[in-house]
């Protein structure tokens, strides 16, 4: 008998619902439904008036001048010249009340209230009161790492996401940069680490350098100058090394010869190594000292000269002295009076003798444009000759196996034969990637395909 009961109760309300919803929707205007993994609801009444419904017919906001949902999720609504927030819930984040909101990350919003403002998070807590003439724009964001840069009366300071203070309001400008801010107060600076830890008076902080700790973990560094000397925080903002010396060079960290990483320093006007412990590596004793590109090795200049110095070894490699060299992650290229040579980093062996007057490239691997009394001409990496040295511009591999070649005042285009393709003609060409450009003295342009069939003529 009760289930009897209970049943015609569910019917009759089950015929009752779409009475009162079908009331609604003539009086208010049907929604328009949007049914995904949330719905999401905004009609227009009669009365040009908006309103926010939660499925299937509850009015969560009524006589709105606006609604607007931006992003899927979240609904932006105005009433008499007031701004509010609901979520994809149709749940108040910010109350109605605001004159401006503006989403500055994924979790938090910039209110603005009589030219003040404030932040709210995306849980509707109220983060900070709009009190403030300035509260960050995009770009203060770091990560995971929240921070606000605030502003009031031409002051500014850091809070973190949750509104805490992290300085004071007392600095004249608010500088970003990875993993630090610096913050500007006269002719001195303090500074944020990793957006938690403070440094004071400092001249310059540089960027972090990662290095392993006891080959466990691994930990952030920064180079810091005062007083024009340089020394060591780490991650936290303490002090590694006092500053002594007049260089610290951090971006050649050599943490992968060991342990302990180490760092090119300069006492006064000699140069050697230490370690992020400020132990000694190697003396200061030397004019110069450079990282290179040849694993393990370091270009050191000596009162007799340059030599590179094998830091497994603990020896400096006396087979060949250098004026000047420049690398890639596969050849070095030293150059020892006026003469060019290339030593493999890998093997860590020099591919022929001093004997070029230039490598123009070192990338083209396994050929190098080489010059040699003022003509160019192309070798592999066994020294053979591919292409003659007879041209009177620089050689460029282009279209996987052509070269463009210039020889008094007329183009071609060959191959690594050196089989004359194309030309030679008086048009200037010029060698792309996937094409050649042919171009007259009238400007008009012609395009060649890699088989250097014409794909476009055009002025």
């Amino acid at each position: 008998m009760v289930i009897a009961t209970m049943k015609r109760y569910v019917l009759l309300l089950a015929l009752l619902i779409p009475t009162v919803s079908n009331h609604l929707f003539a009086q208010y205007g049907k929604p328009e439904y949007h049914i995904g993994l949330v719905e999401r609801t905004i009609s227009k009444a009669p009365n040009g008036k908006y309103i926010l419904w939660k499925y299937p017919n509850k009015k969560v906001i009524s006589n709105a001048d606006s609604i607007k949902l931006r992003k899927n999720r979240w609904y932006y609504v105005w009433k008499k010249g007031k701004q509010g927030l609901y979520n994809e819930r149709k749940e108040r984040c910010i109350p109605i009340k605001y004159d401006a909101i503006v989403q500055i990350t994924d979790n938090l919003f910039r209110v603005e209230k009589n030219g003040k403002k404030g932040v709210y998070n995306s849980n509707g807590t109220k983060v900070l009161s709009p009190i403030y003439d300035e509260i960050i724009e995009k770009g203060f964001w770091f990560g995971n790492n929240g921070c606000l840069k605030v502003g009031k009366d031409g002051k500014y300071g850091i809070c973190n996401e949750h509104g805490i203070s992290i300085t004071k309001l007392i600095y004249s400008k608010i500088k970003g940069y990875s993993y630090k801010l610096e913050l500007v107060k006269g002719n001195t600076s303090d500074f944020l680490l990793n957006y938690k830890y403070l440094v004071y008076d400092c001249k310059t902080i540089k960027d972090a350098f990662s290095a392993p700790v006891n080959g466990i973990k691994t930990e952030d560094y920064f180079v810091v100058e005062k007083d024009s000397l340089f020394g060591l925080l780490n991650e936290k903002g303490e002090m590694v090394i006092t500053p002594q010396y007049t260089k610290l060079i951090n971006r050649y960290l050599g943490y992968r010869y060991g342990k302990t990483p180490w760092l090119i320093a300069c006492n006064g006007k000699k140069y050697g190594i230490i370690d992020i412990n400020n132990h000694i590596i190697l003396p200061f004793e030397y004019k110069d000292i450079r990282s290179t590109n040849i694993e393990d090795y370091f270009s050191v200049e000596t009162e007799s000269g340059k030599h590179f110095y094998d830091y497994v070894e603990k020896k400096f490699i006396t087979d060949y002295t250098y004026d000047y060299f420049f690398g890639n992650g596969t050849y070095t290229s030293i150059k020892k009076d006026g003469k060019v040579t290339v030593i493999n980093n890998d093997t860590k062996k020099m591919m022929f003798p001093y004997k070029y007057q230039d490598i123009i490239s070192i990338w083209s691997k396994p050929y190098f444009c080489v010059q040699q009394n003022d003509l160019y001409g192309l070798i592999d990496d066994n020294d053979n000759l591919i292409v003659p040295i007879i041209y009177q511009r620089p050689l460029w591999i282009v279209c996987k196996d052509k070269v463009v070649v210039y020889k008094d005042g007329k183009y071609g285009i060959i191959n690594l034969k050196n089989e004359l393709l194309y030309g030679m003609t008086e048009k200037r060409i010029v060698g792309y990637k996937n094409f050649f450009s042919i171009i007259d003295s009238k400007g008009e342009e012609t395009k060649l395909d890699a088989n250097l069939k014409v794909i476009e003529t055009a002025k």
